[in-house]
């Protein structure tokens, strides 16, 4: 039995409306596209793959461009960086998710690179409830699903109202009951597998 997400929106019943803040950094992607591209007609091409690239290393030294783009990043400046955008809940189109997109931004224009926030007005869906229970054929509750991870002592960002919301996203509120059968990857192949074993997924929640 799995119960859908309820929404509000008064123009939209089955959504919410937010506004998620993006980063646009234009000089900064015209800046490393046009270095890509030159590079790219400097330099032999190679087949993917690590004996390829360990040869290219080799037979096309490094340009400029490369060796300075390589000296900026740092495991201690990405770990910090990671360390602050996880340390609080950012959620597209909450205050967390506002608070770190004003973060990239200044730490983008500390590189001397012009940045702004560019907000844009999308639909976006959270979950009012939701809920997966197993039941038997009387419709009893055999087992309920947390639909969230556990809470961690040393993770402050575990305890949140916006830990893993597990939901399936811009679908409408609602509530189905059904057998559930099991498809593994779910490519074609594997429901010719069930469909050669007699197991039929007309009616069912596929997994």
């Amino acid at each position: 039995r799995l119960r859908g997400p309820r929404h509000t929106n008064p123009r939209y019943p089955t959504q919410q409306r937010r506004e998620p803040a993006m980063i646009v950094s234009s000089a900064s992607i015209l800046l490393l596209g046009q270095t890509c591209v030159t590079d790219i007609r400097e330099t032999p091409t190679f087949t993917i793959g690590q004996p390829s690239v360990a040869r290219m290393s080799r037979q096309s030294p490094a340009s400029p461009a490369e060796k300075a783009f390589l000296a900026v990043p740092s495991a201690e400046s990405a770990r910090a960086s990671l360390k602050h955008i996880t340390s609080r809940p950012h959620v597209a189109g909450t205050p967390g998710d506002h608070a770190m997109a004003e973060f990239v931004r200044d730490t983008i224009r500390a590189a001397g690179i012009p940045a702004e926030i560019d907000p844009h007005r999308v639909l976006l869906t959270y979950p009012l409830n939701r809920s997966l229970d197993l039941v038997d054929e009387e419709g009893k509750v055999l087992l309920r699903a947390p639909l969230s991870e556990d809470i961690l002592p040393d993770d402050p960002t575990s305890d949140t109202w916006w830990r893993n919301h597990t939901f399936n996203a811009y679908s409408p509120s609602g509530e189905v009951t059904a057998p559930v059968v099991y498809a593994n990857y779910g490519f074609p192949e594997d429901f010719d597998a069930l469909q050669a074993s007699g197991v039929s997924v007309e009616g069912a929640i596929v997994l």
